[in-house]
């Protein structure tokens, strides 16, 4: 009767904490970046090739800073306090600069400052989120993607506009609508150096292509048709190269490897140019073409990710890594970040699977039936099965998958706690024989 209230206290108390964790991991922010330090996935280059400009994390506070290109002489420009300031860009004088401003809802706005990050100020509003922005060659206009924040990760399908291409006026923050498409995505902004074609990404058919916007006539074309689908395609001013990452293999772990590439125009010709078996984004040119910088995702395909910043001399291929100096982190971890830190689908995973184990002896010594816990989780796991499919019918494809995944974990767990039962009830038969 002892053993059997404490094998009962135990589930219990394994059941507490499964429950508790479940509620944590539902209930908790879903946003990785909450406590992380490092680099964001944006950069750009001064006009004089001198200084490299770039986002970086302080425990989750993401703010705007200064380098040399050597990575020395780091400065934050911006105070990012309660909200996440990212993606920023000279202008084409080299006098201002322009970041997006993250809000605590996740809606993204333009805010353009000084070089020095002084007398800051937003130039458009929240009704729109804003995901990219870069500016005029003559430094007076600011051209952006957007979509209206009431369509903002809403579910697919359910949107009333989509994405297009905005020119908002910084004399008289005037916001013009350059396109009218809605599109599903648009990304990778790059202009001329004569200020007429704007470059940009969409997500075209089955695959990501590069399309230019004539600010004459307001047309849109394909520039460059003939090549394979790419990512960060990011257009030399002289438009004559274009550089841009795209899948160059697969690695030992079947992980698609995103390498950078050189396309010249007036050849026709495509050089692919590193090798480093992980994922390159963000491509930016120095002025005159002769040397590129760009960002290795180091940690590819984790999350958060974790750049180191390149530079390469396109005459030599030559790599040069930026060892940023900054501060020596001083990082005391919180109660919230030890918890949190502890609390994901492989402990829950290992709670559910121990549970259920601990069931599994209880049946056995007190109910004669082993094999009803592995029964009961093979029946939910088929219920969590059958249910994908009909929410992918009825109500949202992407919840279906959701909940396929977790029927998938729920499998790998039923299995192993039918192990467990078969090696026990081994177990137990040799001691009675």
């Amino acid at each position: 009767m002892r053993n059997k209230q404490r094998l009962l206290s135990v589930c219990g108390i394994v059941f507490v904490i499964l429950v508790v964790s479940i509620l944590y991991e539902l209930m908790s922010d879903p946003d990785s970046y909450r406590f992380y330090t490092g680099i964001g996935s944006g950069i750009d280059v001064s006009e004089d090739g001198t200084e490299l400009l770039f986002s970086y994390y302080q425990e989750g506070s993401e703010s705007i800073y200064l380098s040399d290109l050597d990575g020395a002489n780091v400065q934050q420009l911006t105070n990012a306090d309660g909200e996440r300031h990212r993606q920023p860009k000279y202008s084409g004088d080299g006098e201002s600069i322009l970041y997006l401003n993250e809000n605590e809802d996740g809606i993204q706005s333009i805010v353009v400052a000084n070089k020095d990050g002084s007398e800051p100020r937003q130039v458009t509003e929240r009704d729109q989120q804003v995901t990219e922005a870069i500016f005029s060659p003559d430094g007076n206009h600011i051209y952006y993607s957007a979509i209206p924040s009431k369509d903002f990760g809403v579910l697919e399908g359910t949107a009333d506009n989509g994405y297009d291409l905005y020119s908002v006026d910084l004399t008289s923050n005037e916001v013009t609508n350059l396109t009218s498409q809605d599109y599903f995505t648009l990304s990778a902004l790059s202009v001329s150096s004569d200020g007429k074609t704007i470059y940009f990404s969409l997500f075209e058919g089955e695959k990501q292509e590069l399309f230019a916007y004539n600010l004459g006539d307001g047309t849109v074309r394909q520039p460059l048709p003939q090549l394979p689908e790419l990512y960060s395609p990011m257009m030399a001013k002289d438009q004559q190269t274009l550089a841009y990452t795209a899948v160059a293999g697969q690695s030992e772990d079947s992980l698609f490897e995103y390498e950078l590439f050189l396309y010249d125009v007036e050849s026709d010709k495509t050089k692919q140019v590193t090798q480093f078996g992980t994922q390159v984004s963000s491509p930016v040119f120095f002025k005159g073409t002769t040397e590129l910088a760009f960002l290795e995702q180091t940690n590819w395909p984790d999350d958060p990710s974790e750049f180191q910043p390149w530079v390469m001399d396109l005459e030599t291929e030559t790599l040069n890594k930026i060892n940023l100096q900054l501060p020596e982190e001083q990082k005391e971890l919180s109660v919230i970040q030890i918890v949190d830190g502890m609390i994901n689908g492989v402990m829950i995973a290992s709670l559910y699977v121990l549970l259920f184990s601990l069931l599994t002896v209880y049946s056995h010594f007190h109910l004669g039936k082993a094999f009803l816990p592995t029964i009961i989780s093979g029946s939910l796991t088929v219920l969590l099965l059958g249910s994908s499919f009909v929410i992918a019918a009825m109500i949202d494809p992407w919840l279906a998958l959701a909940i396929g995944v977790l029927a998938g974990a729920l499998f790998v767990c039923t299995v192993l706690i039918l192990i467990f039962t078969v090696v026990f009830r081994f177990l137990m038969k040799r001691r009675l024989a």
